[in-house]
């Protein structure tokens, strides 16, 4: 038995007040009913239940939560030009209407969202959307994802609506004074 492996459980008892020698046939029990995974995804698993945990999770929440992880890890995404491997297609709405333009002038008083439309075309669309639409990113969140400055069109869209929010509420202070 690793080491590691060993020094993961014990933390995880630590983390929740349970001393490790008055558990020790505790902790075996942890480290035999978990021999099949690996250290590294362990370790993650651990860290991530002594964040989120508020009590010491049994031996099969540690071992569900590794076998999502491997899920997750057998379906990584491949690459795409359109949604660059995120599977789901965002756009810009104000006030439940689709902004395809920047030029777009609001003419209630509401605020700017970004919401799923539906999912790409690709291999990633058709694993995590299928019940979606196929879609396709507006002009709008094409233009500022081709200044270069962001990850993926998602985070593009987030911009915008971010900006468009914040040129909101100047233009609201600028009216009100």
């Amino acid at each position: 038995m690793s080491n590691k492996r060993v020094d993961a459980i014990e933390q995880l008892f630590l983390s929740f007040n349970r001393e490790v020698g008055k558990n020790r046939s505790l902790v075996e029990n942890y480290l035999t009913n978990l021999i099949g995974i690996e250290t590294k995804m362990l370790e993650n698993a651990v860290n991530h239940l002594i964040m989120n945990s508020d009590r010491l999770p049994r031996w099969t929440e540690v071992k569900s939560y590794c076998d999502n992880l491997r899920i997750l890890k057998k379906h990584e995404s491949v690459p795409c030009d359109e949604c660059w491997g995120i599977g789901m297609v965002y756009s810009v709405f104000f006030d439940d209407t689709l902004v395809r333009s920047d030029a777009f002038v609001p003419e209630t008083d509401s605020y700017y969202y970004e919401a799923i439309t539906g999912r790409c075309a690709c291999e990633n669309g058709e694993r995590y959307m299928k019940t979606m639409p196929v879609s396709r990113y507006t002009e709008l969140v094409k233009q500022e994802f081709a200044t270069g400055q962001y990850i993926a069109p998602a985070q593009a869209c987030s911009e915008i609506v971010i900006r468009k929010n914040r040129q909101l509420r100047e233009l609201v202070a600028e009216n009100s004074n």
